[in-house]
C-alpha cells in the first residue's frame, strides 16, 4: 500500500487537479493506512515531481477499496487548508458519468516514438489502433484520408480515435519534436470514445491550460531513460486522452453519441445506470423512468442525441463489457449471466450481431490463437 503522503501529492500533481481526501470507515486513517495527524505533510512541490509505479497502483487500489469510502457522518465537508493545496473530503456515492464511461470503454495508450521527427510518416488504418500525437515544438502538416490536411504550427495535441489513414509531413530540413501513442479500447474499436468524437482533433496547447503539469511530466520522462520510462509514458498519455475527452465535452467537439448524452440532464443519469448496471432487466419502460420521460419522447430525444435505439444501445453497452470479462479469462456462461442475457446461447446470439463473429472466434483473435 502507499507508504508517504507524498506519493498522493505528486500523483495529485500529476493530473493537474486540486486531491479530494478519500477517507477509510476509521476516523484516524487516511486512504490506505495514513494517519490523519500526517495529513499536514502533504505539500506539492512544483518541480520534477517523480514516485514509484508500483505506489500509483496500489493508491489506485486503494481508491477502489469500497473500505476506503467516505464515512457517513457529519463534518466530512469540512475543508482543511494545508501548506499550498486545499483539501476537501466529499462522499462519492457512484463516479460521475465520463469516469464511468472511460472505465467502461479501457481506454489505453502505447507510447512508441518520442523525439525529433523529420520527412514523411505514415500511420495505416490496418493497424486497428488510433493514434495520439503530441507536438512540442516545430511545425508540420497532418494529412488523412478523406480530410483537408492540417496544419500544425504550433504545439498542439492530434487525437484520431479511431484507425484512420493519415501522415505527418515535416518539410524540408527541419525537425519536430513529436511524440506518438498508439490508442487502444478495452471495449473495442466500435465503442462511445470512437462514435462521439470526429475522426481527427487538434488542439493547441494553449487552448487548454491545465496540460502543462501533465506535459511538463510527460517530456521529462521522455528525455530521460530511467527504470519504468514506458510504462509511465503510457500512463501519462492516459491522462492526457482524459483531459481530450473533457475538453470535447466542455468545448462543444462532440455533437451526438454518449459524450453528448451524457451533457444532457435527463438522458446523462440514465446513461451512467446503463453503464453501471448492464446487466439489470431493463426495458424501454424502465430506462424512460429514469429519465423522467414519456415512453414516446424518450425514444426519440435518446436517439436524437445518442444516435441509435435506446435497445441497440444497451445490447453495445453489454456486448463490450462481456469482451472485457471474456478477456479476463471469465467463462461465457458466467458472463452471459453478468451482463443481462441469461445463459450462454443468448449471449452468443446477440455476440454475432454486434461483432458478427461468435465469442470463441473473437477471443482467439484477440489472444492470437
Amino acid at each position: 500500500m502507499v507508504s508517504t503522503p507524498g506519493t498522493f501529492a505528486m500523483l495529485a500533481y500529476m493530473l493537474g487537479m486540486k486531491p479530494i481526501c478519500f477517507w477509510a470507515a476509521s476516523s484516524t486513517s487516511f486512504c490506505s493506512g495514513l494517519a490523519l495527524p500526517r495529513v499536514t505533510a502533504f505539500r506539492v512541490l512544483a518541480t520534477k515531481c517523480r514516485f514509484m509505479v508500483s505506489s500509483v497502483n496500489a493508491m489506485a487500489r486503494g481508491m477502489r477499496d469500497p473500505e476506503c469510502r467516505v464515512a457517513r457522518r457529519p463534518g466530512f465537508a469540512a475543508i482543511m487548508r494545508t501548506g499550498f493545496i486545499t483539501f476537501r473530503t466529499a462522499t462519492m456515492e457512484s463516479p460521475d458519468g465520463i469516469s464511468r464511461l472511460l472505465d467502461h470503454v479501457g481506454l489505453r495508450a502505447s507510447t512508441f516514438y518520442a523525439g525529433p521527427l523529420c520527412g514523411l510518416h505514415d500511420f495505416d488504418a490496418a493497424e486497428g489502433v488510433g493514434h495520439l500525437h503530441v507536438v512540442r515544438a516545430g511545425a508540420l502538416r497532418a494529412g488523412q484520408k478523406g480530410r483537408p490536411p492540417i496544419a500544425v504550427a504550433e504545439p498542439a495535441l492530434l487525437f484520431y480515435p479511431r484507425p484512420l489513414d493519415h501522415r505527418l509531413d515535416v518539410a524540408g530540413r527541419v525537425t519536430a519534436d513529436v511524440l506518438c501513442a498508439s490508442v487502444s479500447y478495452d471495449a473495442g474499436m466500435d465503442n462511445a470514445i470512437t462514435q462521439s468524437f470526429p475522426d481527427v482533433v487538434a488542439i493547441p496547447f494553449r487552448e487548454m491550460p491545465g496540460l502543462e503539469p501533465t506535459l511538463s511530466l510527460l517530456f521529462d520522462e521522455a528525455a530521460a531513460a530511467r527504470a519504468g520510462r514506458q510504462v509511465m509514458l503510457d500512463r501519462l498519455c492516459d491522462v492526457l486522452l482524459i483531459q481530450i475527452v473533457r475538453h470535447a465535452m466542455a468545448h462543444g467537439l462532440v455533437a451526438s453519441g454518449i459524450l453528448a448524452g451524457l451533457a444532457q440532464p435527463r438522458l446523462g443519469p440514465l446513461l451512467v445506470a446503463l453503464l453501471d448496471a448492464p446487466g439489470r432487466d431493463w426495458t424501454l419502460d424502465t430506462m424512460a423512468g429514469v429519465a423522467h420521460l414519456s415512453r414516446t419522447a424518450f425514444a426519440r430525444q435518446f436517439r436524437q442525441v445518442v444516435g441509435v435505439a435506446p435497445a441497440a444501445f444497451l445490447a453495445q453497452v453489454r456486448i463490450g463489457f462481456a469482451q472485457r470479462l471474456l478477456r479476463k479469462g471469465r467463462p461465457l456462461g458466467w458472463v452471459a449471466g453478468e451482463v443481462g442475457y441469461g445463459s450462454q446461447p443468448a449471449l452468443s446470439r446477440a455476440f454475432i450481431r454486434e461483432t458478427g463473429i461468435s465469442p470463441s472466434v473473437w477471443l482467439r483473435r484477440q489472444t492470437g490463437g
